[in-house]
């Protein structure tokens, strides 16, 4: 259109009024207004300046009781929740007078529409699909899925997701090695791929191809193929064929699958968006592949959720206010979430553009672009202005609008908060008084610790790991909820932190080291020296987020915590003369018709023909499990020091704990009473007394009394008068003198809190 217009086109415009000045419009826009002066439009410049105040609200007629008080009002509320509830309770108040209340909605009207529909008023219909939606998600995280070495905090999010390409239980398969090995080409992984297979062989692949076990075999190869082994560096990048063969992929299940309307029309128009862009390429490196899904995204997004009939006039913009209006209700009147990105332009560019005539919108052009957008708006609403302004916004605090400044030094402001006006009995505001319906508390039942279950649903428990004892002893409705009823809590994938991810590898690497089978004759320099070559093996498989660019740091503290480990390790057994006889060793056995079970990292042997339990561990610090030894609660080094034992050949044996970052051992004594224990108590003694408390809760398991071992340890010490009808101890569950071992319940680290009620202990 300039170009036209600059040709001399004429347009039949014969007189434009600008509703912003001329001296604010952006560069582009003068150039537009100039070649229409000069094809003979006639343009009447805005005659409002910049620095003249806004007309102001009037206020209420001389008999309003509010008279005054409230021509200019912001409502405050702790969340967008609870500002939709008062609009909406504030519009349905007087719906009459709705037609003279303009809409500027500044926010996603989502939250604001349910609120008005459950009033029986139309919506605002500014609901916008946001460029961060789900469903757009996926084609970015199949593409990040390109890219060498594996990024898992992009593989793990795509394989939870329920709308995906990949069949679901392919994705419950990976993800549970995922779990166990966060990279590609290790034995968990190998180990998945051969279930999946045997799952396809049995459930079926798809519809034409079910009885077709080579054609399964083949789309098993493909996927296998597109997930694991098509990858490519950054840079250069990837083949544009990779690209687009993803971009089908997503189209061939868009057509095989029932999908919503709308969503099935956003990943077409994305995946064919992707296509035409990427035509004609070689290689896409990653940061421009990115920066082209970000473009399709964004352009993607803005498009209504859904058809909503709307009421009055609704504004996305202060500058779409052209008529006078009664009332302007801004919505989401918040410092931006996403403020605009500013070009800063150095004065070497500045002068270059301008010596070819380009004329930049600088900062401070925007700056009063938009004040006078807000002043402008401001004169044309006659009576009343409604400010909304929740102080968090989808769970982040929000800010001040930056023209909330301006606007105070023009007119008094009434600041109102949703607590107070959605109250029985709540004060005007703007010439209506919402009504809100007075209703009583409800108080919580209070939490308990004992819960009586229905005769015959509990079973007696045939076979224990040690998971499954120590939740059990500790709490049995957690070991109930979790190991009983199936319950799990969300599949989340948090970054993980240095200590884990080290502690992780490092464990990895000594069990490798140790399996060598001439592991007992290395020096402790030998075995460092092996241990560093093991861990660029093991790197790449159990932490890929190391290899990644710009992780060097955290990978060589890595390599050098688990070449210590290693030093310090052998070191120990050189010095108390062990030698290892297995490594993640199988245990098994029996105690009356209960069976038990665990695998022990280290076994080792001494040169008195005695054998010793070594569990390795990695931990910030290591006084946790030194006074669990001191305490004697160290029920794993018991257990497995029980079960080693059960062979006649070696009954006394010894237990310890090596830990891996502070390269120290913690030696928890042997199974025989007359060899003395470091901490007064023996593993045989522990086990002892685990066995009379695993007894006691077998005992009131099958009569049907669960209890929450977090309650009860929480009200001993703030509530002990709380004593609600079955919160007491059964008479037989704890013998006069306490012989049992009672291990503190879990609770920091339960999903279950708000099952047991832990989590409203203070409201009970």
């Amino acid at each position: 259109m300039q170009d036209a217009l600059l040709q001399g086109r004429q347009c039949g415009i014969q007189c434009l009024r600008l509703q912003t000045p001329y001296s604010l419009l952006p560069y582009p826009w003068r150039r537009i207004v100039d070649a229409l002066a000069a094809g003979n439009t006639l343009i009447l410049d805005h005659a409002f300046p910049i620095s003249q105040p806004a007309g102001l609200p009037r206020g209420y007629p001389p008999e309003h009781p509010e008279v005054g008080k409230d021509a200019v009002v912001r409502v405050l509320g702790r969340n967008e929740w609870q500002c939709a509830e008062y609009v909406a309770a504030w519009l349905a108040a007087s719906t009459k007078h709705n037609e003279t209340v303009s809409l500027l909605c500044l926010e996603d009207s989502l939250i604001l529409d349910q609120a008005l529909q459950r009033r029986g008023l139309p919506g605002l219909g500014q609901a916008r699909v946001s460029s961060l939606s789900a469903h757009l998600q996926i084609l970015p995280l199949l593409l990040a899925n390109l890219w060498a070495p594996l990024d898992t905090e992009a593989f793990y999010p795509l394989l939870l997701m329920d709308c995906s390409p990949i069949p679901d239980f392919v994705r419950s398969t990976l993800v549970q090695a995922l779990e166990n090995e966060p990279g590609v080409g290790g034995p968990a992984w190998k180990k998945a791929w051969e279930r999946i297979e045997r799952q396809a062989m049995n459930l079926g692949w798809k519809a034409g191809i079910d009885g077709d076990r080579e054609q399964i075999r083949h789309e098993i190869r493909i996927l296998h193929h597109q997930l694991m082994l098509d990858r490519h560096a950054p840079e250069p990048g990837a083949p544009v064929e990779a690209v687009a063969m993803r971009c089908r992929w997503i189209l061939d299940w868009i057509a095989s699958c029932e999908l919503d309307p709308s969503i099935r029309t956003d990943l077409t128009d994305q995946a064919h968006a992707l296509l035409a862009i990427s035509e004609g390429q070689n290689r896409i490196p990653r940061t421009r592949l990115e920066r082209m899904l970000h473009s399709i995204n964004e352009s993607l997004a803005g498009a209504p959720v859904a058809p909503v009939e709307t009421t009055g006039q609704v504004l996305n913009h202060p500058g779409q206010l052209l008529e006078s209006c009664e009332t302007l209700i801004c919505w989401g009147f918040t410092a931006p979430r996403h403020p605009q990105e500013i070009d800063r332009w150095t004065d070497a560019e500045l002068k270059a553009m301008r010596s070819h005539g380009l004329q930049p919108t600088l900062p401070t052009d925007t700056f009063h672009l938009e004040s006078h957008a807000w002043r402008q708006a401001l004169s044309r609403c006659r009576n009343h202005l409604l400010l909304v302004q929740p102080e968090r916004t989808a769970g982040m605090d929000t800010g001040n609008h930056p023209f909330l400044d301006e606007l105070q030094s023009l007119t008094p402001i009434r600041d109102c908060h949703c607590d107070e006006l959605l109250q029985p009995h709540s004060p005007w505001v703007m010439g209506r008084r919402v009504i809100v319906a007075p209703t009583s508390d409800q108080p919580l039942s209070p939490p308990r610790a004992i819960h009586q279950l229905p005769a015959g649903v509990t079973r007696r428990p045939t076979h224990f790991s040690y998971s499954t004892l120590r939740d059990f002893l500790a709490c049995p409705m957690k070991w109930c909820l979790q190991h009983q009823v199936g319950l799990v809590g969300p599949a989340l994938l948090a970054r993980q932190s240095d200590a884990s991810v080290q502690g992780r590898l490092c464990h990895r690497v000594i069990e490798s080291l140790c399996s060598h089978p001439h592991a007992s004759r290395f020096t402790p320099r030998q075995a460092a020296d092996r241990a560093m070559l093991l861990f660029d093996y093991w790197a790449s498989i159990l932490a890929p987020e190391l290899i990644l660019p710009g992780q060097e740091i955290r990978l060589e503290r890595a390599r050098q915590a688990a070449t210590n480990s290693a030093f310090h390790l052998f070191d120990h057994l050189r010095k108390t003369g062990q030698r290892i006889e297995s490594v993640e060793c199988a245990l098994s056995g029996l105690a009356g018709d209960i069976g038990f079970s665990g695998r022990a990292d280290l076994i080792l042997a001494d040169g008195l023909g005695r054998r010793h339990v070594l569990d390795l561990k990695w931990s910030g610090s290591d006084r946790y499990l030194r006074e669990e030894i001191d305490r004697g609660e160290a029920l794993q080094l018991a257990m497995y020091a029980w079960l080693l034992g059960t062979d006649p050949e070696s009954p006394n044996v010894g237990a310890g704990y090596f830990m891996l970052n502070q390269c120290e051992y913690l030696d928890a004594g042997f199974n025989d009473p007359a060899t003395p224990a470091p901490a007064g108590v023996n593993p045989q003694v522990i086990w002892e007394r685990a066995w009379v408390t695993l007894q006691e809760r077998m005992a009131a398991w099958q009569e049907g009394r669960l209890e929450a071992s977090g309650i009860r340890a929480w009200a001993t010490q703030h509530t002990p008068e709380m004593t609600n009808e079955g919160d007491e101890p059964h008479p037989d569950q704890q013998p006069e003198e306490d012989t049992g071992l009672h291990l503190p319940p879990p609770c920091h680290f339960c999903e279950f809190d708000a099952l047991c009620g832990l989590n409203r202990r203070d409201e009970a």
